[in-house]
C-alpha cells in the first residue's frame, strides 16, 4: 500500500491518499480530506486503471478530469499526488517525496 500526505497551504487542508494494488494495473484508493470538494471527489475514485492515468497527457487523465468536473482549484495539488501514489502502487516509480517551496 502508498500513503501520500498533502499538505495543500495556504487553504489549510490535508489529505491522506492510500492506494493498492495487486495486479500493478488497476488500483483502489481511499482519499481523506477536510476540503469538502474533494470529500465528493472521493466517492468517485474509489478505483483507477494505473495505466490510464499515469502515462496520459496532463490534465487528460480520468483523476483529472474527475477534479474538473467537481470545480476544484487549478492550483490544487491533490491529483498530481494521486497519480504519483498511483505511479508507485503500479511500479512505475520509486517512492520519493515531491515538494513546492514557494518565497516571495
Amino acid at each position: 500500500m502508498v500513503t501520500v500526505n498533502v499538505f495543500a497551504g495556504i487553504c489549510g487542508f490535508s489529505t491522506t491518499i492510500k492506494i493498492e494494488s495487486e495486479d500493478s494495473r488497476m488500483a483502489t484508493l481511499q482519499i481523506e480530506s477536510e476540503c469538502e470538494i474533494i470529500q465528493k471527489i472521493s466517492a468517485e475514485l474509489l478505483e483507477s486503471d494505473i495505466f490510464k492515468n499515469c502515462f496520459a497527457q496532463i490534465g487528460d487523465s480520468p483523476v483529472y478530469h474527475t477534479f474538473r468536473k467537481h470545480r476544484s482549484h487549478a492550483a490544487c495539488p491533490v491529483p498530481s499526488a494521486i497519480t504519483k501514489g498511483l505511479e508507485v502502487a503500479g511500479g512505475l516509480a520509486l517512492p520519493r517525496d515531491v515538494q513546492f517551496k514557494l518565497e516571495s
